[in-house]
């Protein structure tokens, strides 16, 4: 399985690769666009470094990580990883992953997973504790950190630049559109809930490059339009980021993940030799 870590404009701000132990690291391929790897290695000696060609939105460099192997794990670059700690009394608190041995564990369990699964994620942990009885979970959101299964999701005709090949303003969503679209034809994803990730959004850089309110509305009325009986708008009121400065709120969707799940209409394709 091939551990990348796609980045834009923050040559600086290296969060995940840098709390990464050194064996790690050297596992993990930073990608950026053409023309900022050595900027990048500047800024992070000893990175493993490689260029996207292009001035590249977000569906795209998603779509390009897919297609370096047949199992690719992609992690954002503000990612901090841990680990559930179960309690005698019942509670879960979570512990950061420290030691190489810890990553190679978390690694190996979603690898052999990806064998059954287009998609298994790590479990984000603002809501991680909701799910404190469950290991494992099917058919659900899932951001941030995954890990793909490309040949899976290739051969089902699904690809992340769908939406943005639609409507060129829809230049995120793209993780909301391959899930749903793939559990339409009825292939559910996993999210594991002992390995947790923890991912500070707003953050200048990445896709707040493109992100503004048209590139936000835009993105939502496709996937609207492609998945009216799961996706909703609405707006968001004193919002902990905005798409642009100045606002107070932002656009967003709820998404009926489980429901466009279990009213697929299966396929009859040769992707049930996976399952």
């Amino acid at each position: 399985m091939k551990i990348v870590i796609p980045t834009y404009k923050r040559e600086t701000n290296q969060k995940a690769w840098k709390l990464l132990p050194k064996e790690i690291q050297d596992m993990v391929t930073v990608y950026t666009h053409s023309g900022r790897g050595e900027l990048l290695k500047a800024e992070n000696p000893g990175m493993n470094v490689a260029e996207f060609e292009g001035e590249l939105y977000i569906p795209d460099v998603r779509q390009k990580c897919t297609e370096l192997d047949e199992k690719v794990f992609i992690i954002d670059d503000q990612c901090v990883f841990y680990k559930r700690v179960y309690h005698d009394n019942g509670h879960v608190s979570h512990a950061k992953l420290e030691t190489a041995e810890e990553y190679l564990e978390m690694f190996a369990e979603i690898e052999k997973e990806l064998d059954n699964y287009f998609w298994v994620g790590c479990s984000p942990k603002a809501s991680n504790t909701l799910h404190k009885d469950k290991v494992k979970s099917e058919a659900t959101r899932s951001y941030s950190c995954y890990a793909i299964n490309s040949k899976m999701l290739s051969e089902s005709g699904v690809k992340f630049t769908d939406l943005y090949e639609n409507n060129n303003e829809a230049k995120i969503l793209e993780d909301f559109y391959v899930l749903l679209s793939m559990f339409s034809k009825g292939y559910p994803n996993l999210v594991l809930h002992n390995w947790v990730f923890d991912h500070k959004h707003g953050i200048a850089g990445g896709n707040s490059i493109s992100r503004n309110n048209r590139v936000q509305e835009e993105s939502q009325k496709e996937l609207i339009k492609m998945f009216p009986r799961y996706v909703t708008q609405y707006e968001k009121e004193d919002a902990s980021w905005v798409a642009e400065e100045g606002s107070t709120s932002r656009k967003e969707v709820r998404v009926a993940w489980k429901k466009c799940f279990d009213e697929a209409v299966p396929e009859d394709s040769g992707l049930s030799s996976f399952l």
